[in-house]
């Protein structure tokens, strides 16, 4: 009886929490649009919600979907971003049981990783070589 006390508790909270996510998610689109960034960290609790409460897998998939549309749809996004979208996406189809994880994954595999090639490498004259005489190094003890 315990258990399906807290159980039913735990719903109820899991419950609450997606009807305020759904409001802040209405507000961010009245005042800022339906496909800015601000969003993502939003729909990715709304899915981790989803799995934490079970059961609602095609909901978690949903939030990740409308994640990685909203990436998809900005004029340069960041491949880290891309990547890690889809990779989230891939997991939680996992998860749920879809046939398209292994797209989701392909997908990610095949996003290049954004180029640094502009920034100075550092070489080995770079950096300070260690003061090794402020090392001290104890005898092994004998027993």
């Amino acid at each position: 009886m315990a258990d399906e006390m807290a159980r039913a508790n735990r719903q109820r909270l899991f419950s609450d929490a997606l009807l305020l996510i759904d409001e802040v998610i209405e507000s961010i689109e009245r005042t800022l649009g339906e496909n800015v960034l601000d969003l993502i960290p939003v729909l990715k609790t709304k899915a981790q919600i989803h799995y934490w409460r079970g059961g609602h897998s095609r909901f978690q998939n949903e939030s990740l979907e409308r994640t990685l549309t909203i990436i998809q749809s900005q004029e340069a996004p960041s491949a880290a971003l891309l990547k890690a979208t889809w990779l989230d996406l891939a997991d939680s189809y996992v998860l749920t049981g879809s046939r398209d994880s292994m797209h989701a994954y392909q997908m990610a595999w095949n996003i290049e990783p954004e180029h640094t090639n502009d920034l100075p490498h550092p070489t080995a004259s770079d950096s300070p070589s260690p003061d090794l005489s402020l090392i001290h190094i104890s005898e092994p003890t004998r027993r």
